[in-house]
């Protein structure tokens, strides 16, 4: 198994947690037409977040993992990411959309979620993978 771990650590003067971090939606990318697919429904409470004083970290967590030729996300059994069968290219992109949501430094409102996408390249025959974190910010619930 080869994974990724995942750790959240903040650049806060006040604690945050404990929180849920969760993908809400993933999109495979179709190479042949220059474009993600429309989201494929997968869901997923990737690690729940034990308060993290000011300027720490929180605990690891398993992200994403290789078993075989397959990437699954957290270390939860069948969490494999559907990629399409007709789709034989070499490299699988994914967008991935999670949120943050919990008790957040009281600088934020009552009822706001960190939002953010989450680029994963994919490689089966070489067994890498490539994170990019894109597109986040705050929202109001």
């Amino acid at each position: 198994m080869i994974g990724g771990l995942g750790n959240l650590g903040i650049k806060e003067a006040k604690r945050i947690g404990p929180c849920l971090l969760r993908i809400t939606d993933a999109q495979s990318f179709d190479a042949e037409l220059g474009t993600y697919r429309d989201h494929c429904g997968f869901r997923l409470d990737l690690a729940r977040i034990r308060e993290i004083p000011p300027g720490d970290f929180g605990d690891d967590f398993v992200f994403a993992r290789l078993e075989g030729p397959y990437l699954e996300i957290s270390d939860a059994h069948s969490t494999r990411l559907p990629w399409p069968q007709a789709d034989t290219n070499p490299t699988q992109p994914w967008n991935l959309s999670l949120e943050l949501s919990g008790l957040l430094p009281s600088a934020y409102p009552v009822g706001v979620k960190w939002v953010f996408n989450l680029a994963i390249i994919w490689k089966p025959a070489e067994k890498s993978l490539v994170f990019k974190s894109y597109s986040s910010g705050l929202i109001h619930d």
